[in-house]
Protein backbone atom coordinates (compact mmCIF):
# COMPACT_ATOMS: atom_id res chain seq x y z
CA UNK A 1 0.00 0.00 0.00
CA UNK A 2 1.51 3.73 -1.00
CA UNK A 3 1.66 6.17 1.74
CA UNK A 4 -0.58 8.82 1.07
CA UNK A 5 0.80 12.13 1.80
CA UNK A 6 -0.40 14.29 4.77
CA UNK A 7 -4.06 15.95 4.81
CA UNK A 8 -5.12 13.56 2.12
CA UNK A 9 -7.02 11.21 4.57
CA UNK A 10 -10.43 10.99 4.64
CA UNK A 11 -11.61 13.19 7.54
CA UNK A 12 -14.13 11.17 10.43
CA UNK A 13 -15.99 14.16 9.92
CA UNK A 14 -18.98 13.37 7.70
CA UNK A 15 -19.82 15.58 5.09
CA UNK A 16 -23.14 16.76 6.75
CA UNK A 17 -21.74 17.87 9.78
CA UNK A 18 -19.29 20.12 8.47
CA UNK A 19 -21.88 21.98 6.55
CA UNK A 20 -24.23 22.06 9.93
CA UNK A 21 -20.83 23.52 11.31
CA UNK A 22 -20.83 26.02 8.52
CA UNK A 23 -24.40 27.06 8.67
CA UNK A 24 -23.79 27.65 12.09
CA UNK A 25 -20.30 29.95 11.28
CA UNK A 26 -22.43 31.47 8.85
CA UNK A 27 -25.69 32.61 11.09
CA UNK A 28 -23.01 33.76 13.86
CA UNK A 29 -21.74 36.18 11.60
CA UNK A 30 -24.81 37.49 10.23
CA UNK A 31 -25.73 37.60 13.68
CA UNK A 32 -22.95 40.01 14.90
CA UNK A 33 -23.77 41.91 12.17
CA UNK A 34 -27.05 42.53 12.88
CA UNK A 35 -25.79 43.27 16.55
CA UNK A 36 -23.90 45.69 15.63
CA UNK A 37 -25.70 47.33 12.90
CA UNK A 38 -28.54 47.64 15.59
CA UNK A 39 -26.09 49.62 17.52
CA UNK A 40 -26.54 52.28 14.60
CA UNK A 41 -30.40 52.17 15.38
CA UNK A 42 -29.69 52.48 18.87
CA UNK A 43 -30.06 56.29 18.93
CA UNK A 44 -33.83 56.42 16.96
CA UNK A 45 -34.89 53.97 19.19
CA UNK A 46 -32.85 53.58 22.61
CA UNK A 47 -31.83 51.77 25.26
CA UNK A 48 -33.85 48.00 24.65
CA UNK A 49 -32.35 48.06 21.52
CA UNK A 50 -28.64 48.05 22.72
CA UNK A 51 -29.64 45.46 25.12
CA UNK A 52 -31.21 43.51 22.12
CA UNK A 53 -27.91 44.10 20.26
CA UNK A 54 -26.06 42.87 23.06
CA UNK A 55 -27.46 39.39 23.29
CA UNK A 56 -27.41 38.96 19.21
CA UNK A 57 -23.95 39.41 19.35
CA UNK A 58 -24.00 37.06 22.01
CA UNK A 59 -25.64 34.33 20.34
CA UNK A 60 -23.94 35.01 17.38
CA UNK A 61 -20.63 34.63 19.04
CA UNK A 62 -22.08 31.35 20.34
CA UNK A 63 -22.81 29.80 17.06
CA UNK A 64 -19.08 30.49 15.98
CA UNK A 65 -18.10 28.81 18.98
CA UNK A 66 -20.05 26.01 18.48
CA UNK A 67 -19.20 25.44 14.88
CA UNK A 68 -15.74 25.42 16.00
CA UNK A 69 -16.57 22.86 18.34
CA UNK A 70 -18.44 20.81 15.96
CA UNK A 71 -15.71 20.93 13.43
CA UNK A 72 -13.19 19.43 16.00
CA UNK A 73 -15.94 16.53 16.82
CA UNK A 74 -16.38 17.49 20.40
CA UNK A 75 -19.83 17.08 22.59
CA UNK A 76 -19.86 20.39 23.64
CA UNK A 77 -20.21 21.76 20.32
CA UNK A 78 -23.09 19.67 19.35
CA UNK A 79 -24.69 20.27 22.10
CA UNK A 80 -24.60 23.98 21.63
CA UNK A 81 -25.26 23.83 18.26
CA UNK A 82 -28.61 21.59 18.97
CA UNK A 83 -29.36 24.54 21.43
CA UNK A 84 -28.82 27.16 18.93
CA UNK A 85 -30.62 25.61 15.98
CA UNK A 86 -33.68 24.50 18.46
CA UNK A 87 -34.05 28.09 19.56
CA UNK A 88 -32.82 29.56 15.82
CA UNK A 89 -36.09 27.38 14.28
CA UNK A 90 -38.27 28.30 17.34
CA UNK A 91 -37.78 32.23 16.66
CA UNK A 92 -38.28 31.59 12.75
CA UNK A 93 -41.51 29.23 13.18
CA UNK A 94 -42.69 32.53 15.40
CA UNK A 95 -41.81 35.04 12.75
CA UNK A 96 -43.40 32.61 10.16
CA UNK A 97 -46.61 32.66 12.20
CA UNK A 98 -47.53 35.83 13.84
CA UNK A 99 -45.91 37.93 10.49
CA UNK A 100 -46.65 35.71 7.76
CA UNK A 101 -43.16 36.40 6.31
CA UNK A 102 -42.91 33.46 4.45
CA UNK A 103 -39.21 34.03 4.30
CA UNK A 104 -38.80 32.63 7.68
CA UNK A 105 -39.23 29.21 6.01
CA UNK A 106 -35.53 29.07 4.63
CA UNK A 107 -33.89 29.84 8.24
CA UNK A 108 -36.66 27.73 9.96
CA UNK A 109 -35.28 24.93 6.78
CA UNK A 110 -31.61 25.40 7.71
CA UNK A 111 -32.08 25.09 11.50
CA UNK A 112 -33.67 22.25 11.68
CA UNK A 113 -31.06 20.99 9.03
CA UNK A 114 -29.00 21.46 11.45
CA UNK A 115 -30.35 20.19 14.64
CA UNK A 116 -31.43 16.86 12.56
CA UNK A 117 -27.91 16.35 11.42
CA UNK A 118 -25.94 16.88 14.61
CA UNK A 119 -28.62 14.62 16.26
CA UNK A 120 -28.68 12.05 14.16
CA UNK A 121 -24.50 11.54 13.89
CA UNK A 122 -24.35 12.12 17.70
CA UNK A 123 -21.70 8.64 17.42
CA UNK A 124 -18.84 10.66 15.74
CA UNK A 125 -18.77 13.16 18.28
CA UNK A 126 -16.01 12.79 21.44
CA UNK A 127 -16.57 14.12 24.84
Amino acid sequence: MADRPPGSYPSDRPQPVTIAAILLFVAGGLGILGGLLAFGAASLFGGFIIVLALINIAVGAAAIYAGMQIMALREQGRVLGLVIAGVGALFALVYLIAYQQFIQIIPLLLYGFVGYTLYSNAEHFRR
